[in-house]
């Protein structure tokens, strides 16, 4: 009976937060769930560093997702459940089809620190090597896995024909169909594919 009881009560929590904003109970479903994140169009996912072989100094990374369509969004937690909600209250089932990541890839010269970075090899000039970057999604759905290629791969910034030691990248996706309960992750791979970052971009 317990067990009954309980399953009650989490099926009458997910009708409140499906429920349209402007219906009954709506506001009810607002004030007995727990706002736990709001998401905005720009989401900073963090940096990273290597260090190429041979070349002095560090090699930063750092990635923000641009993707306007989640702004507003929020997660929430009812109970022992989190949902993901639309600016309009509504529960969203699944992650927008196209994403964008702006991602910056500098050479520091003179870092200075403690680091115990990722040692790559390559033989290309270190100009060459940042504009030679590569990226990809790992969408996890359970057990599976599958990879999918940037479908978009812009240098912005300063032009590709002047030598630099950053170099900022506007990268596009075409995603398939993914539950918000998938994880994702940006990879960040040389201009030989080894990998050399990885982003995390999740919704719960």
């Amino acid at each position: 009976m317990q067990v009954q009881h309980w399953i009650a009560v989490g099926i009458t929590c997910l009708a409140l937060l499906e429920a349209p904003a402007g219906a009954s109970g709506g506001k009810s479903a607002q004030s007995s769930s727990i706002r736990e994140f709001d998401f905005h169009s720009v989401l900073p996912l963090g940096s990273d560093i290597f260090a190429l072989e041979g070349q002095k100094g560090l090699v930063t990374v750092m990635a923000t997702a641009v993707t306007p369509e989640l702004n507003g969004w929020r997660r929430v937690g009812v109970g022992q459940q989190r949902f993901v909600l639309t600016p309009e209250g509504r529960q969203a089932r699944h992650y927008p089809r196209d994403v964008q990541f702006r991602v910056t890839v500098s050479a520091m010269r003179d870092a200075a620190g403690e680091y115990d970075p990722l040692i790559v090899k390559s033989d290309q000039p270190l100009n060459e090597y940042l504009l030679g970057m590569r990226f990809q999604m790992r969408i996890f759905h359970g057990l599976e896995m599958q990879v999918v290629p940037a479908a978009e791969v812009q240098v912005i910034g300063v032009p590709a024909d002047v030598p630099s030691n950053e170099r900022i990248y506007r990268v596009g996706f075409k995603l398939p169909v993914a539950p918000v309960e998938d994880r994702m992750v940006l990879e960040v791979l040389s201009p030989e594919g080894q990998r050399l970052s990885r982003f995390h971009f999740e919704l719960l």
